[in-house]
């Protein structure tokens, strides 16, 4: 009975310390800005205090109950606060939490604290990475890369990326360059950091019309998230341009893309993510962008259940596999 009472005891104190953390959190929000200061004086702090296996889940923790674009914003400072403490050591704190937001902020300030001769040996670190974390952390480098150089390098920017690991065209460093491309990061008079798209010319499609063949997948792969934000959020317009890519070959990794960024937009909510994919027109494109949404809610979100509840079953022939064939396998 004794050690019932101590447990119990033990978790109320848990409790109640993680909520005076999410409440003083709440300081550093005004009206839904964000006050980076305050952000980066909570990263330091547990920085200071955890170690590389547990501090980084513990500053998640203090805002996993905020907006996901706050979210992701926290996580790349966290990122900057983390290479400015510990340097690049820090590679193996970060994880895939807050759609990648620490590695972002780690490889902007790496990269334009030690210029692209660091990037061989950020490579070596991302490799060391155990677990499904590698090619996200490669990705990070990519944003890295292209903040440096500048959106008007982009061919540089990829051809920088040559010099990391990347077994999958889609994900890795190109797939951070054409991100950072599309939708960067901007940093405004308050220190907040602010999405700013690019602009929409005549060609939605650009500049994957124009990059070399090996770099083609992972540009059409990150084209949804983009669009999202220039046709706000209209998933049939957005459907469409994936069908119609003059470049038929990458059709299905513009569905892919497309799904993989509609669960975090629907913060994680198995019923939203699937409503918006079934909004394409397309039978195999729906399919595809649940499929991979799915795949998001499984590895980021709510687990395995709830994404079941998005894609339940698999379809062959569209060549992407909805998660739960993986866990029935107990892969």
């Amino acid at each position: 009975m004794k050690w019932i009472v101590i447990g119990v005891c033990i978790v109320s104190i848990l409790v109640f310390v993680v909520d005076i953390q999410r409440k003083s959190t709440a300081a550093s929000f005004t009206e839904g800005s964000i006050k980076p200061s305050l952000v980066r004086d909570d990263a330091a702090r547990i920085l200071k205090t955890y170690s590389s296996q547990d501090a980084y889940q513990r500053f998640t923790a203090i805002y996993d109950q905020f907006d996901f674009n706050i979210q992701h914003t926290v996580a790349h400072i966290f990122g900057e606060t983390l290479f400015e403490i510990v340097g690049n050591e820090g590679i193996s704190y970060c994880d895939s939490s807050f759609s990648f937001g620490c590695y972002h902020g780690f490889f902007t300030r790496s990269v334009s604290s030690e210029g692209l001769t660091i990037i061989t040996a950020l490579d070596e670190g991302c490799g060391t990475i155990v677990g499904g974390n590698q090619s996200a952390c490669r990705h990070g480098i990519g944003h890295g890369i292209l903040e440096y150089l500048g959106t008007d390098h982009l061919t540089e920017a990829l051809a920088v990326c040559l010099k990391t690991t990347q077994p999958d065209p889609v994900a890795g460093c190109t797939s951070g360059v054409f991100m950072e491309y599309n939708v960067p990061l901007i940093t405004n008079d308050q220190g907040e950091f602010i999405a700013s798209p690019r602009s929409l010319g005549s060609d939605p499609y650009t500049p994957c019309g124009d990059v070399e063949t090996q770099f083609k997948a992972s540009c059409y792969f990150e084209l949804p998230q983009w669009w999202e934000q220039v046709y706000n959020q209209d998933v049939r317009t957005i459907g469409r341009l994936c069908s119609q890519i003059p470049e038929k070959d990458y059709v299905r990794q513009c569905f892919v893309g497309y799904g993989r960024i509609v669960a975090p937009s629907a913060e994680y909510n198995p019923k939203i993510t699937r409503s918006r994919c079934e909004e394409i027109e397309s039978r195999e494109g729906s399919y595809l962008c649940r499929a991979s949404a799915a795949w998001s809610i499984a590895l980021n979100g709510g687990g395995y259940n709830d994404a079941r509840q998005v894609c339940e079953e698999s379809v062959a022939g569209y060549g992407f596999s909805c998660p739960i064939d993986a866990q029935e396998k107990n892969l």
